[in-house]
């Protein structure tokens, strides 16, 4: 049975300009370009490049209830050679997608905005970037709803370092950032940045939400070390297997000898060691610091620049130095003013008391503490502006009328349109008068929206002038084509 065809052939072309660049992707077909995120910013923390490094990777808020992230993806390996076969990037077939793996509560403020910068992506310059910048905002922190005072925030020993954060319920704060495209020739390009809170950061998050100056990663250690004396966690009252540390251990010996060079030795008494000294508070983390801490002393209100939450402080139980049983005042003072005297010399010393005992507070703080303005504004990220470079095509001034693709079209059998058997196929042949970079083939049937179903795709590399599409039509065909 024969069925009449009409076949239309729509015709995409780039003549190409003198540079292209890209490099080819290890997956999919060797026309589709190879994208890398190539930097990335969130938060108040700085903008990461190595999407290998989990530090780069993790952030904090830009406040307690706004977060701002801007990211960049370019083609990766920087300018290609000319006649790569590589298809660029169709800009107007980017998306951006933001909303992957974010906690509850989250949400874009504001529609994301997007841009590309430097050269257009048609010429697969490695000067190219697509650019996202978006804010987010996220539930206010409060007490109430994300913490309530349970057994495992204890200050015993067994159980310093099996507490679980608890802050903003425990969870580290995560985004995904997805970007995604089509190439000139059809290919889906796709890539993901994992951003997630690792440890250091989540226990930064606090100090941020509370209000309180934000340490630096740097003076955040891991709990092992010097941290572990005498069988214990000993300067861990936090909820984390992270702490600040300022060589509380240092500052501990430093403690202990100005007592015996002061009290000890002047009156025959053996020296004292670090375990004579118990530590009752190291270092406490601000949200254990507040509720905590709050909680055992039954203060109505707790120091929120206190020096604990910075490892600059040290609690010790209060020690009867004369051996005359009572640990009385006068031995609370002589520990105060050792404190004060060691060297490193404390900058404020004092004794107080819980119900159950008495305890000599030590801290080394620095000058111009507490800090007047502990957590200064951020401004909002700005995106870079929209390129105006134009798409690697003929110049204007050097196009012909007579330069159109169009010269030699030929359907075989005939030429136009043409009386077919359904199931068998049929050629068209393509000559152009100028390279072309690629050409895209469709069918479509007659009243169809848009251009119809991409059936083949040449890859010219800027040196060809001659494609060939053959077509079986199915033997179910029927109707104008």
């Amino acid at each position: 049975m024969k069925v009449r065809f009409f076949v239309f052939l729509f015709l995409f072309l780039f003549i190409v300009s003198p540079v292209f660049s890209a490099t080819s992707t290890t997956s999919g077909s060797d026309s589709k370009p190879e994208m890398k995120f190539d930097s990335w910013r969130v938060g108040r923390s700085p903008t990461g490049t190595n999407i290998n490094s989990d530090d780069q990777k993790s952030f904090i808020t830009s406040s307690e209830t706004e977060c701002w992230l801007e990211a960049s993806v370019v083609y990766k390996g920087g300018t290609q050679p000319k006649n790569s076969g590589i298809s660029p990037i169709d800009p107007d077939t980017v998306k951006w997608t933001l909303d992957e793996g974010l906690l509850k509560g989250w949400a874009l403020a504001e529609p994301p905005g997007t841009s590309w910068s430097g050269s257009h992506p048609s010429k697969l310059s490695g000067s190219t970037s697509f650019n996202v910048v978006a804010k987010f905002s996220l539930p206010k922190y409060n007490d109430k709803t994300h913490y309530t005072i349970s057994a495992y925030c204890s200050h015993s020993d067994a159980n310093r370092r099996s507490r679980n954060a608890k802050h903003r319920s425990g969870e580290r704060i995560k985004i995904n950032v997805k970007f995604s495209a089509k190439t000139y020739s059809g290919e889906l390009v796709s890539l993901t940045l994992p951003l997630l809170q690792d440890e250091k950061d989540q226990l930064r998050q606090e100090y941020l939400d509370l209000t309180r100056e934000i340490p630096s990663r740097g003076t955040i250690k891991d709990v092992d070390g010097d941290f572990n004396n005498f069988g214990k966690v000993f300067y861990d009252f936090g909820h984390y297997d992270v702490m600040l540390y300022e060589d509380l251990n240092g500052k501990h010996g430093a403690w202990t000898t100005s007592i015996n060079v002061r009290e000890r030795r002047p009156n025959s008494k053996p020296d004292f060691t670090r375990s004579d000294l118990f530590v009752t508070n190291g270092f406490r983390n601000p949200h254990h610091n507040d509720h905590h801490a709050r909680e055992t002393t039954k203060r109505a209100t707790t120091d929120i620049h206190g020096l604990h939450q910075y490892g600059l402080a040290l609690d010790v139980r209060g020690r009867d130095f004369d051996v005359d049983g009572d640990g009385n005042y006068g031995d609370q003072e002589k520990m105060r003013l050792a404190a004060l005297n060691a060297t490193p010399p404390a900058k404020k010393a004092f004794a107080y008391s819980t119900e159950k005992t008495a305890h000599v507070h030590a801290d080394w703080r620095g000058s111009g503490w507490p800090p007047s303005n502990p957590i200064p504004a951020v401004k909002p990220f700005q995106l870079p502006p929209q390129s105006t470079d134009p798409p690697s095509v003929v110049k204007p001034e050097d196009k012909k009328d007579d330069d159109k693709p169009s010269g030699n079209l030929v359907l075989l059998p005939s030429s136009g349109s043409s009386e077919v058997t359904a199931g068998e196929s049929y050629t068209v042949d393509l000559t152009t008068k100028y390279p072309f970079e690629w050409v895209k083939f469709y069918v479509k049937k007659s009243g169809a929206s848009g251009y119809g179903t991409l059936m083949k795709t040449v890859m010219g590399s800027s040196s060809s002038e001659s494609a060939s599409f053959t077509y079986t039509f199915p033997s179910s065909a029927s109707g104008a084509y």
